[in-house]
């Protein structure tokens, strides 16, 4: 949204108008990835119930352990650089 505020900025955009369309876009994603993720999520953990769902081993989140692994090589020194 940064991005989509900084070019209409550059473009000549008004932020309140900008703001308004991005907030519809929110509004609307949200509304419409609500129900594949609501049934994605009960149908896991109606089978393998206690463990099933976001967060359990069907659906993990590989995001924060990328971010947890890039963060490690960049701290630790020991990220591959190639130049």
């Amino acid at each position: 949204m940064l991005q989509d505020l900084k070019v209409g900025h550059i473009l000549g955009g008004t932020p309140w108008k900008m703001q308004v369309g991005d907030i519809i876009g929110v509004v609307f994603a949200g509304l419409v990835l609500f129900f594949p993720l609501y049934l994605m999520h009960t149908a896991d953990v109606a089978r393998f119930p206690g463990v099933g769902g976001f967060g359990g081993p069907n659906y993990s989140a590989p995001q924060a352990g990328l971010m947890a692994a890039l963060s490690q090589g960049i701290v630790g020194g020991e990220m591959a650089w190639r130049w």
